[in-house]
């Protein structure tokens, strides 16, 4: 009588036939290294409160070149001008090594610059409007104009956001 295969049989052979093409063995690879970045970003960098980053300083020494390399543009993506995080600062400077501080120290210039241009910004957009309310006969100390839900202040803060991300970018492929 023949020998009935289980289905585990079955699979078995089917699986044991495949093989894993080069292009599928990187991308395998790449998944591997942007996870293990993604976990150090969570773990040092996202998580609420401060983290003592000497501990990342030992885990980074055994740590392969690519995830180096994928966690440094994790943390420049998430890096915010509007609300600048010293710990993510401070990691860029681990990172980076011997030009981390160059580039730390650019990071803080830009970030600086870019919340004096905010600022003004917003006060002559808040100015403007005042102006506007005033035209239509709407004035007093107890009118505050919301820029928020102004047009012009949403095209104004993604115009130099825009400007300042290129910026950012810009000071990471001069190093």
């Amino acid at each position: 009588m023949a020998e009935i295969k289980s289905t585990v049989d079955l699979v078995m052979e089917k699986i044991g036939k495949l093989e894993i093409t080069p292009e599928e063995r990187e991308r395998f690879r790449q998944e591997e290294v942007e996870d293990l970045a993604q976990r150090l970003l969570n773990r040092y960098f996202v998580q609420g409160d401060q983290k003592d980053l000497s501990t990342l300083k030992k885990e980074l020494q055994g740590a392969r070149e690519d995830v180096k390399k994928a966690l440094t543009e994790l943390l420049i993506s998430t890096y915010s001008l509007e609300d600048p995080s010293t710990t993510i600062l401070e990691g860029l400077e681990i990172l980076l090594k011997g030009k981390g501080k160059d580039i730390v120290k650019a990071l803080r210039e830009l970030t600086s610059s870019y919340q004096k241009e905010r600022e003004k910004g917003y006060q002559k957009m808040e100015k403007e409007l005042r102006e506007e309310l005033a035209r239509k006969g709407i004035s007093g100390t107890a009118v505050e104009p919301n820029l928020d839900s102004s047009p012009g202040w949403a095209d104004f803060t993604d115009r130099l956001d825009k400007e300042y991300r290129g910026r950012v970018k810009g000071i990471f492929t001069k190093s």
